[in-house]
């Protein structure tokens, strides 16, 4: 990619990043204001990412991945087994998700939409220590996908998650609690 197409794409995403700092409603975010704020042409967008959508979810990628690396930075997994530090994980990101609950939806919806499986990914590696020989590749996979999926459904849906099953995941203790039963179910 050409120096001047790096530096219109980021841009492009410095833009989305600030309008989505700035605005509470993110279906008011348009092209034409990311365009204005990054002082580029509107075709930029469709040539870069292919749709707004995908640009939105770029910036939104970036906003989460930095505040969750900021918290986990702080957490010593080192003198952690592997099931507390994928506890850890999951715990810590949603809480990141909790607190940014515009931004992760939109990032939910397009892993959901599109088929990203990038948190699946991340802890995989995990999952392998965890269950060592006792699993396949696969079902160590399966497994990394029904904690996810849920996960983000249930943010996703948060209010028939709640009539579903009786418990609030905006609350934070109980948010944990059930993060503890999807790795204790899984783990045993």
């Amino acid at each position: 990619m050409a120096p001047e197409d790096i530096e219109t794409r980021e841009k492009l995403i410095q833009a989305a990043q600030e309008l989505l700092d700035e605005e509470e409603q993110i279906h008011k975010i348009t092209a034409r204001r990311i365009t204005e704020q990054a002082r580029v042409g509107l075709g930029s967008i469709n040539y870069h990412f292919q749709s707004k959508e995908n640009l939105l979810n770029e910036a939104v990628a970036r906003i989460l991945g930095d505040v969750a690396d900021q918290w986990l930075a702080a957490i010593p997994v080192e003198e952690m087994d592997s099931a507390t530090q994928l506890r850890t994980l999951l715990k810590e990101t949603s809480r990141v998700a909790a607190k940014y609950p515009q931004l992760s939806k939109v990032s939910i919806r397009y892993a959901l939409n599109h088929g990203g499986f990038d948190v699946q990914l991340m802890i995989l590696p995990l999952l392998r220590e965890i269950f060592g020989e006792r699993k396949t590749e696969l079902e160590i996979k399966l497994a990394a996908f029904q904690i996810i999926a849920a996960m983000q459904v249930g943010f996703l849906h948060e209010e028939e998650f709640r009539r579903y099953a009786g418990v609030d995941i905006t609350q934070p203790p109980i948010r944990d609690q059930i993060i503890d039963l999807f790795i204790d179910n899984l783990i045993s």
